[in-house]
């Protein structure tokens, strides 16, 4: 029996792809490129170097740019394994 219905693909969703990160540690990337790399809005990437939260930054001639071995230290540092609260 064929079925009335036809699923269309859901393109209204904000899907992010993330990009892989610089093999080279020392790599420079600019703080307006973080998100394709964490899926991280870049204003919460700013608010969150106002905190000091987020992954250690450089800043060179009043520009902000993030060492690729930086970001990949401060996502190993957030794996979690379970949702409790360590």
């Amino acid at each position: 029996m064929e079925s009335k219905f036809q699923i269309e693909p859901d393109t209204t969703r904000n899907v992010h792809t993330v990009e892989s990160l610089p093999v080279d540690e020392d790599h420079l990337i600019p703080a307006r490129d973080l998100p394709l790399y964490t899926a991280v809005a870049r204003q919460t990437h700013a608010r969150w170097r106002h905190e000091g939260v987020g992954p250690s930054y450089v800043r060179l001639g009043g520009r902000v740019f993030y060492r690729a071995g930086d970001i990949r230290a401060w996502i190993r540092e957030h794996i979690r394994i379970n949702t409790v609260k360590e």
